[in-house]
């Protein structure tokens, strides 16, 4: 299936300098800056890690490479990943799948985390960071092993792209399993704001400060969720209308829909470059450190006030 380039393609390198800012802020503040280190901290900063890679070799190879570079040079510049029997073009397509699994898997190994966190808060309230360590280094090396098959594929047979899409490009099964656990997760913040509220018209003490961090972390976490989700399905929609459109199905409509690709591809690089401004709007702990840090960036002096200080 062969999509031709357009001038969506040409967003990506902008988006991959965002991305790549807003993830390291939200990696270096949630790692290094946080205290104490949490499980959800850990998960966050993978996570953005994990994004900054992906925005990357997605946004500039898959993207800006291989579309809106010929784009802009007239098809005499490009990176085309098109012979499936060489080992490089296989290598390169098993990196773009991968970047496109990873993030949807350690999101999704977060979301579960926090649902059972609020399922039974006093279980896993003793587990610590480096269980969360743990379980995104083997949610990486399981990536990594589900799209190895890619490495093998030296035709794009039927049965091939039906397991392309369903676990890579897009990982429509990681994708469902985000929406089911989503739903789960919202309802046990919904339960805990209610118990939440009844508490405080009560008047039963200050218990809330932990449950108030709970549902911070929660709705950090839904937030994260939904981005993907609400950036992801309607490329998903568009990948599988074209894979069961039958073969004598207009070319105008073909051609419209394999064009919307670009644009949605920029969308999906959206979700994983905006990380930075949902943890600010929707994780208390995160803003207050992220200004706690920029206000003392901007209060240190400078080397010319450092100099004038001396000179005096």
């Amino acid at each position: 299936m062969q999509f031709c380039p357009s001038s969506c393609d040409c967003l990506p390198p902008l988006l991959v300098c965002l991305g790549l800012l807003g993830n390291g802020l939200v990696a270096y503040v949630t790692l290094a800056r946080l205290r104490p280190l949490t499980r959800q901290n850990v998960y966050f900063g993978c996570i953005a890690v994990v994004d900054s890679i992906a925005v990357t070799e997605i946004g500039v190879v898959q993207l800006f490479l291989s579309k809106g570079l010929p784009w802009l040079s007239g098809g005499r510049l490009g990176f085309i990943l098109l012979n499936q029997g060489d080992w490089g073009c296989r290598s390169q397509s098993y990196l773009l799948g991968l970047c496109q699994l990873l993030p949807a898997a350690m999101l999704l190994a977060m979301v579960v985390d926090r649902t059972l966190s609020m399922l039974a808060p006093f279980r896993f309230r003793t587990l610590g960071p480096g269980v969360a360590l743990r379980v995104a280094l083997l949610t990486a090396a399981t990536s990594a092993v589900l799209a190895a098959p890619i490495l093998f594929l030296t035709s794009l047979r039927v049965e091939a792209l039906l397991y392309w899409n369903l676990l890579c490009s897009p990982p429509t099964l990681a994708l469902l399993a985000i929406l089911l656990t989503n739903c789960l997760l919202l309802f046990c913040v919904a339960r805990v704001a209610k118990e939440r509220r009844r508490h405080l018209q009560g008047g039963c003490g200050s218990g809330g400060v932990s449950d108030g961090q709970s549902l911070s972390g929660a709705t950090a976490v839904l937030a994260l969720s939904v981005l993907m989700l609400l950036c992801d399905f309607p490329l998903i929609a568009v990948y599988w209308t074209l894979r069961f459109l039958p073969a004598q199905t207009d070319p105008t409509v073909m051609h419209a829909l394999s064009e919307s690709i670009s644009a949605l591809m920029a969308l999906h690089l959206l979700s994983q470059a905006g990380n930075l401004p949902v943890m600010l709007h929707r994780n208390r702990r995160f803003r207050r450190c992220f200004l706690e840090l920029v206000r003392l960036r901007s209060e240190r002096p400078t080397s010319w006030e450092m100099r004038a200080g001396i000179a005096e």
